[in-house]
């Protein structure tokens, strides 16, 4: 079913507080752990579609990799928050070209709001970043907001359901995932300790040159794919 959400949150908003929208967003297919994350309930006119990258569980070295995009129905939603980004979208609508397929279009993620959009319920669009990670996102429920809901834009989004599986996290900043352990290591007060890339270099060398007694292991958190 094809949901014109302009429409029904015009419908709506005239005899309640707002509309609400549900969605879900799940792990890269080619996890082996593939399971549901959670993505906010939004009061649907106030808010954009662009993702948090906020202590997001969705990425890795996202203070490097910002780029990525949403694709509904026949539209890519690019995110160009950092100047630098790139057009993931560009060599897929080349390749589609070439394929006969098409048109697609492309809007700006951060500029384009739920209400801009016509989406189907159940029905899975694609979220990619970091080059060829992809998540499939689907949106489950859209409804009038009732007494019950929160009428305060301030609380959403609002997260309903999240894996229960949590990413380590760099025990220096707390806020990227971990990259890398170390053991006996002198100078901080956990064994093993976890770094993400940045902590781990500018913490434990100078100029290149390692500073101090530690071994260091990389580390790989699946949950942080």
């Amino acid at each position: 079913m094809l949901c014109a959400l302009k429409n029904c949150i015009t419908d709506c908003t005239s005899q309640s507080a707002g509309v609400g929208i549900r969605a879900s967003i799940f792990n890269s297919c080619n996890d082996a752990t593939v399971g549901t994350r959670g993505i906010p309930f939004v009061h649907a006119p106030c808010y954009v579609i662009a993702l948090s990258r906020t202590r997001s569980r969705f990425t890795q070295h996202k203070d490097i990799y910002k780029s990525g995009f949403i694709f509904i129905e026949d539209t890519f939603y690019n995110d160009h928050r950092d100047r630098a980004n790139l057009d993931y979208s560009r060599v897929i609508r080349d390749w589609a070209v070439t394929h006969g397929l098409g048109p697609f279009k492309t809007a700006f993620m951060e500029k384009t709001k739920f209400e801009d959009l016509t989406v189907r319920l159940g029905y899975p669009y694609v979220y990619q970043h970091q080059g060829n990670c992809e998540h499939l996102i689907v949106f489950s429920d859209v409804r009038l907001l009732h007494k019950s809901d929160s009428l305060s834009s301030h609380n959403y989004p609002s997260f309903r359901s999240i894996s229960s599986t949590n990413a380590q996290y760099c025990m220096i900043c707390n806020y990227f995932v971990a990259r890398w352990l170390t053991c006996e290591n002198e100078r901080v007060p956990y064994d093993p300790c976890f770094f993400c890339e940045h902590c781990f270099r500018s913490y434990n060398y100078i100029d290149g040159n390692k500073v101090g007694h530690f071994k260091a292991y990389p580390f790989f958190d699946r949950t942080a794919v």
